[in-house]
């Protein structure tokens, strides 16, 4: 079958997920064929070969290593990379691995790997970067972070420290074009809001938050030693101290996504 979009296999027993990377791969244009296990993979395969594999690790039938190895056994074809999304710890991509205690044992290739519940802004990131390498370096592979920061000049250093570790940074001029993003766009990974002390306003805008994207971090950038609203710091999940080191701001970062 000729297909003139990029194809992505996606690969998953759990119906929710299928559902929902299909569609917001749809709506940015990809041609999307699904399967819920192996088997169904490998036949969807040979009617048109993806672009890229995107697939979880668990799979009825076929377990997951063996139809990525099947699909990239032609020697006439360019290989197609793999996007690991599973809720399990992944091994280190080459690891000596095997799905169960009679399998063979194998290393694991794969390109790329999010956990679940999955960053829907990565992932379309990362499918981008994989099936058009050629761009790949124009496009960040990191977390999507908005940095509705009042300060200009920080929020700018804030958000170079952030790109540098490939970070997806969106830099509001206000609170309300903040507000405005978030309604917009497939919601980020973490949000810092600054502590301004006009408690009644962001109170409301941090409920607001939690309530349209519960799967998004909410840090407070703060002055040192300030002291922060109990009523509002029960809604976040972290506090930044106002501060322009680089591994201080990205290891708070990563940390809250960790632990959210």
């Amino acid at each position: 079958m000729k297909i003139d979009r990029p194809c992505v296999l996606l690969m998953d027993t759990d119906a929710e997920t299928l559902e929902q990377l299909q569609t917001v791969l749809q709506r940015q244009g990809y041609y999307v064929l699904v399967a819920a296990d192996g088997y169904a993979a490998l036949q969807l395969a040979e009617r048109a070969r993806p672009r890229l594999i995107v697939s979880d690790l668990v799979l009825a039938g076929l377990d997951a290593y063996e139809v990525w190895v099947k699909i990239n056994r032609s020697k006439s074809e360019p290989r197609v990379p793999v996007l690991v999304v599973s809720a399990l710890n992944l091994l280190p991509a080459g690891t000596p691995w095997r799905s169960n205690s009679v399998s063979k044992w194998q290393l694991l290739a794969y390109d790329a790997f999010l956990p679940k519940p999955v960053d829907l802004r990565r992932f379309l990131r990362l499918v981008k970067k994989l099936t058009t390498p050629e761009q790949a370096d124009a496009v960040p592979g990191g977390p999507a972070v908005l940095l509705a920061v009042e300060d200009r000049s920080l929020q700018a250093e804030l958000a170079r420290i952030l790109a540098a570790e490939d970070f997806e940074v969106d830099t509001p001029e206000n609170l309300p074009r903040a507000e405005q993003l978030l309604l917009k766009n497939l919601p980020p990974a973490v949000i810092v809001f600054s502590y301004t002390g006009q408690d009644d306003e962001l109170r409301r805008v941090v409920v607001e938050t939690r309530k349209r994207a519960p799967g998004t971090a909410i840090v407070l950038l703060a002055e040192p030693h300030q002291t922060v609203n109990p009523d509002i710091a029960v809604e976040c999940h972290g506090i930044l101290a106002r501060s322009t080191d680089p591994a201080y701001v990205v290891s708070t970062i990563n940390q809250v996504i960790e632990y959210h």
